[in-house]
């Protein structure tokens, strides 16, 4: 299962928990759309699927520096 984390002064802060992916992507592109805030989707393992902000969407990790991130939305 899927978890939205919002990034505070304090650190990643869980929204909402236990989302099918599809659910939490939704969710977290609109609150990032919304606001300035930075957002995050991880698993269970706390491992990061996706870094939201603006509406654009970072997913994945990278494998390598020089590899550059795909960024998806405007």
């Amino acid at each position: 299962m899927i978890r939205i984390q919002q990034l505070t002064i304090h650190g990643w802060t869980t929204l909402g928990f236990n989302l099918e992916i599809h659910e939490a992507l939704l969710k977290a592109k609109d609150l990032s759309a919304q606001t300035s805030h930075s957002y995050r989707l991880v698993n269970d393992d706390l491992e990061m699927i996706c870094f939201l902000r603006g509406g654009a969407m970072r997913l994945g990790s990278q494998d390598s520096d020089d590899q550059a991130p795909m960024v998806v939305g405007a």
